[in-house]
């Protein structure tokens, strides 16, 4: 009996795992790509230098826009030079999207990481395209370089969740969150930095119109024990 109980509880398990990924397929779909790519290019195994011209090609960036390559913004998203990025990434993408795809819904989420990884890169690159070239030598560095991944997309969905919850950690987060990536930025002056708080920045923005119908339909609107809010 026990063993029988067993191999129920197993097979139960094995089907949950598929069960759960047709619920969020903007997150499988996504970490798939991740994974895809990485198995295409090998450097889901092997790491390779980030001026390595295969993988150059596909980086985004204020260089890549300006000589036209515009498709960089969807290459570059899935692409590094690090293994360890792949499963970072991987994983970040895995739980922090396909939490806010359970709650949200598959459109709201596909919504919230295209818009917010977009504009987390263009923001920055429309920002620095004007100091190309001048003597301002930390702007100027910064326009030159390329950069991957979807980091200001997760940073960018993790804004946009916020609105699912309710005061007063709703505020609490969403200063703690801008608080510390300003500081990054302002420390350490990275381009992935300026990109991360553009993402962020922009999933405040757009968060409470995606999180409303599921605020409004849970009474509370929220994750978290609270009054109602915007």
């Amino acid at each position: 009996m026990a063993r029988t109980a067993r191999r129920r509880s197993g097979g139960r398990w094995v089907w949950a795992v598929p069960r759960l990924l047709l619920t969020i397929p903007v997150t499988t779909l996504t970490v798939a790509l991740l994974l895809l790519t990485g198995v295409l290019t090998g450097t889901l195994f092997t790491a390779v230098e980030p001026d390595d011209p295969a993988i150059s090609e596909l980086q985004f960036g204020l260089p890549a826009f300006r000589e036209g390559r515009i498709w960089t913004l969807f290459t570059g998203a899935v692409t590094f030079s690090q293994p360890v990025f792949y499963l970072f990434v991987g994983a970040l993408l895995a739980v922090g999207l396909g939490v806010y795809e359970r709650r949200v819904g598959s459109l709201r989420a596909a919504v919230a990481l295209v818009v917010t990884h977009t504009l987390g890169i263009v923001i920055p690159a429309l920002l620095l395209w004007p100091f190309v070239g001048s003597d301002w030598s930390w702007a100027a560095q910064l326009g030159g370089e390329l950069d991957a991944g979807l980091s200001a997309g997760g940073f960018g969905v993790a804004a946009a969740a916020t609105a699912l919850v309710a005061p007063p950690w709703r505020g609490w987060l969403r200063v703690l969150g801008s608080a510390v990536l300003v500081v990054l930025v302002i420390r350490s002056g990275l381009l992935w930095d300026l990109e991360h708080l553009a993402g962020w920045a922009t999933g405040l923005a757009i968060g409470p119109r995606l999180g409303r119908q599921v605020r409004l339909e849970g009474g509370h609107g929220s994750c978290c024990p609270g009054s109602p809010g915007r």
